[in-house]
């Protein structure tokens, strides 16, 4: 990941407005662990942003298969079980 683009709270909060302003994406950190992920806007296809979280997960010391029971977790939660055709808001 590339240094401009992980700040900690502190940081953040003195340049909240240049970090919004961004065309990157900015992970903010306290004590060194990522907390949160300012985004930009745009369109993206759900192949990209999913890369760009996995990225961030293996940055952030989560293994393969946290990622993957957090995902079945989110899946369940937004479209509802498999096979159902639900889709949760």
């Amino acid at each position: 990941m590339e240094q401009d683009r992980v700040v900690n709270v502190k940081e953040f909060k003195v340049h909240a407005t240049k970090y919004v302003h961004s065309k990157n994406e900015i992970v903010v950190t306290k004590y060194g662990k990522p907390v949160a992920l300012l985004s930009p806007i745009t369109a993206k296809s759900p192949e990209a942003l999913l890369l760009g979280i996995g990225e961030l997960l293996r940055e952030a010391g989560i293994s393969k298969s946290e990622a993957k029971a957090s995902l079945g977790k989110i899946r369940k939660r937004l479209y509802g079980p498999p096979g159902s055709g639900a889709r949760r808001r």
